[in-house]
């Protein structure tokens, strides 16, 4: 079952920190709700975890590497200590988030670019989320039983067209699980894992219907209301049971391909409708994440 749910004292503590302001204010931040905390996501990277209250304070966890160095301009001087090694007179300071000013978090997202590389699935999903139209919920989605497999989605956004939750998963035009193994007549696995993720959704709709209506109304009372304005005030009722495929990075010829199940993608085409409410191909500045028809688009009943 997916848990998110976030304390009363939580939540106040953050409305009145000016920290969480600057990270509500910076539109390629996502802050996600999990169970008690928040994890803070950029590029679909997790810049901050376990983002929560200890001892009544606010604690979080960082990677290491995506922590930069406070620079001064100057250099940093080496010195010979007595056992003949070269170490720093004065150790160079990571820098910390303090506040999350404008300066600070661009340092971190800088540091992370670096660090994860372009390119990179990520790089859709941050697409995706930047656009205005697109409400999205939740992101890195894991589904699990107790002992049992897991299956794990990018996102879950609101969709404007047929006035539900649906969840999205996203692919790199370049992703081998998009195709057949070579000289196999075995579907491509993309299709078996969107079976999966619907079969869940089917068995959980109604938990996960509350579940996000819940954490629609957490992100309105922490500042994040800007980002889910084409929610409905009341309860969302609805909840597609089949996912969204997003296929980025795609050329105008390659996307013509997918649709026309041309050059090798005869088999993710023939088996797409059965397993997904939508197919939709983009570049590198993603789209509009919903079951309206549009160019290099299909939507599915």
């Amino acid at each position: 079952m997916i848990r998110r749910e976030l304390s009363p004292d939580l939540v106040s503590a953050l409305r009145g920190h000016s920290f969480w302001k600057n990270i509500c204010g910076d539109h390629n931040l996502q802050p996600e709700i999990r169970d008690n905390s928040i994890t803070v996501y950029y590029k679909s990277g997790a810049l901050l975890r376990n983002l929560g209250l200890t001892k009544g304070h606010l604690t979080a966890s960082v990677v290491d590497r995506y922590v930069p160095f406070a620079s001064s301009g100057d250099s940093v001087t080496l010195v010979e200590d007595d056992k003949g090694h070269l170490v720093f007179d004065r150790p160079p300071q990571a820098m910390p988030l303090a506040d999350g000013t404008e300066d600070v978090l661009t340092s971190y997202k800088l540091r992370m670019d670096r660090i994860r590389g372009s390119g990179k699935e990520g790089d859709i999903v941050q697409a995706i989320c930047s656009r205005a139209a697109n409400a999205v919920v939740d992101q890195e989605i894991t589904f699990q039983e107790a002992g049992g497999p897991r299956d794990k989605i990018d996102m879950c956004c609101f969709d404007t067209e047929r006035r539900s939750f649906v969840f999205v998963e996203v692919k790199r035009v370049d992703d081998k699980r998009l195709l057949p193994d070579f000289g196999s007549d075995a579907p491509p696995e993309v299709l078996r894992q969107l079976r999966s993720y619907g079969d869940r959704v089917s068995s959980q709709r109604d938990a996960l219907l509350d579940t996000y209506n819940r954490v629609v109304a957490l992100k309105r009372e922490l500042g994040l209301g800007n980002r889910l304005e084409n929610i409905p005030t009341d309860s969302v009722k609805s909840l597609e049971e089949k996912p969204i495929l997003v296929i980025g990075h795609c050329t105008l010829e390659i996307a013509e391909s997918i649709l026309n199940g041309t050059d090798g993608w005869g088999p993710l085409r023939s088996g797409i409708e059965e397993v997904a409410s939508a197919l939709i191909l983009v570049g590198r500045d993603g789209a509009d994440v919903n079951c309206s028809s549009r160019r290099n688009k299909l939507v599915f009943p």
